[in-house]
């Protein structure tokens, strides 16, 4: 049976599994798709309240604000996402939603002053609670009539899954304690206030935070409890105390982004001593960071992904690391006389300058390389530094090449008298990387090679007539991006061909 010949019913059933974005281009393949698919557009789409008023023809054509009533009054019922952005309606506006809309997952609501979020809230308690995803961003009401009125409630909302709390500008005699039992995740960014403590998250679930703090505003002064914390991104501008990640007893996940100075990142291993990280990114911006690697796996005994951005190391002696089985060092100038045994290790990322300076030894696990080549020399990079590497480590069956000096007069890869290296590979990925046509024949011979991808590759084909192609039968996946460009030929289609069937 036809897909086409499908009952609407049957399709129906089928798109419920799409997203927004998938299901706009098959609406759009023929009449009966687009019948079977419109309302899970609808409904999964999100309407802009705000620039549904903006845009009607009333209010264009007269310049003044009209009653929200009539534009959202003529708006499909079947939508579950509203956003409402800055406007002098947000009554009005939220009173019509919730006539036209009674059911609803999503609610953006932006640049609402704080004490008109407590009555909507307090208007409309049973349509706001039914919501499982919140985006919000306060107004202070300094210099309003409400301004020195006290505030001190509670909001309950039992469906509510995320939160996302951007640039919140809240007052000093607002207290506000939001009662959300099933959140599972929080986006926190930039809020600021007299006394950030008036804001209170009563969370028990909470699994996932991100969170970007302004100079007071820290996790732990908007959440009352940690304690069940798996995942933190955090991005700090400021030095601060970072106490508070003593409770988080569960994080097995942290992402660290100093855009602040830290030379030593000493505080933070002393605070997370003890707590079950597995994964663990640090990124340092601003300054570089430096640290004894001996005291910090000390420190995270249970670390099974590690990646580090501007952080130099050193260790005295050499460092066994059990558990670590994925390891991505990025931008380090300093870490001399490094001896890592890696047992575990399956995925490293090193540049090339400091290849030749970690001796990785009983890894026996490793298969996955990829190498940011550094030198303006390509050639003698690869031919001092990679080669010896991988002659070295035999076990590597993925590779991947990222020429991070590119120039389209760099050398050319051509093909190698380290053959050998090239037949052990299952995979193997070029970015940025001038090569040779000559280069791939060594795949000719290989029956290990299954995936290959190039991208914004220059490809010399000197030496190819230009009816000829390269064929190369064990490839089972080829990509090329689009920028790769081929020189010396006028040949208008790829020079390889991947597959016995191609």
């Amino acid at each position: 049976m036809s897909i086409h010949s499908l009952p609407i019913e049957v399709l129906q059933k089928i798109f419920t599994y799409f997203s927004y974005r998938e299901l706009l281009p098959l609406s759009l393949v023929c009449h009966r798709w687009n019948e079977a698919s419109v309302k899970f557009i609808v409904c999964k789409g999100k309407f802009n309240v705000t620039r549904a008023l903006r845009d009607s023809e009333e209010c264009a054509e007269e310049g003044r604000l009209i009653n929200p009533s009539v534009v959202i009054g003529n708006i499909a019922r079947d939508y579950r996402a509203l956003v409402v952005e800055d406007g002098q309606q947000h009554e009005l506006t939220i009173a019509a939603c919730v006539q036209r809309f009674p059911i609803i997952d999503a609610l953006q609501l932006e640049d609402v002053l704080c004490w008109d979020q407590h009555c909507l809230y307090t208007t409309y308690q049973g349509w706001f609670t039914q919501c499982r995803l919140i985006v919000v961003s306060l107004q202070s009401c300094h210099g309003s009539k409400t301004a020195d009125e006290p505030l001190d409630c509670i909001w309950t909302m039992t469906n509510l899954k995320r939160l996302v709390w951007l640039e919140c500008d809240y007052d000093p005699l607002r207290k506000v304690t939001i009662n959300a039992p099933n959140l599972e995740s929080i986006y926190l960014k930039g809020s600021k206030g007299s006394s950030p403590g008036e804001i209170k998250l009563q969370c028990a679930l909470l699994k996932h935070i991100e969170c970007k703090p302004k100079e007071h505003d820290f996790p732990d002064m908007f959440i009352t409890d940690l304690g069940s914390v798996e995942t933190l991104q955090l991005i700090l501008e400021n030095r601060i105390d970072l106490g508070f990640f003593r409770g988080l007893r569960q994080l097995t996940d942290l992402d660290l982004t100093l855009d602040c100075k830290m030379k030593s990142l000493d505080e933070l291993m002393n605070v997370c001593s003890g707590l079950p990280i597995t994964i663990l990114n640090i990124s340092c911006s601003i300054e570089r960071s430096f640290i004894n690697l001996e005291e910090f796996f000390a420190n995270f005994t249970e670390l099974e992904s590690l990646t580090l951005c501007r952080v130099d190391f050193y260790a005295e002696r050499d460092i066994l690391l059990r558990q670590l089985k994925n390891l991505e060092l990025r931008c380090v100038e300093y870490c001399e006389d490094v001896t890592l045994n890696v047992p575990s290790l399956t995925h490293l990322t090193l540049e090339s300058d400091i290849l030749d300076k970690i001796i990785f030894t009983n890894a026996s696990s490793l298969l996955n390389l990829s190498l940011y080549l550094t030198s303006e020399k390509l050639k003698n990079c690869l031919e001092q530094t990679v080669f010896p590497f991988l002659d070295i480590h035999r076990n590597v069956e993925s590779l991947t090449l990222i020429n991070k000096r590119f120039r389209k007069n760099d050398d050319f890869i051509h093909k190698s008298t380290n053959t050998h290296i090239w037949l052990n590979l299952r995979s193997l990925e070029l970015r940025w990387i001038n090569v040779t046509v000559d280069f791939f024949r060594v795949f000719t011979e290989s029956k290990q090679l299954h995936n290959l991808t190039l991208t914004d590759c220059n490809i010399d084909c000197t030496g190819l007539p230009d009816a000829e192609h390269i064929r190369l039968d064990s490839v089972e996946r080829m990509v090329i991006g689009q920028r790769c460009y081929l020189k010396n030929t006028i040949r208008t289609d790829f020079p390889l061909l991947a597959g016995e069937h191609s």
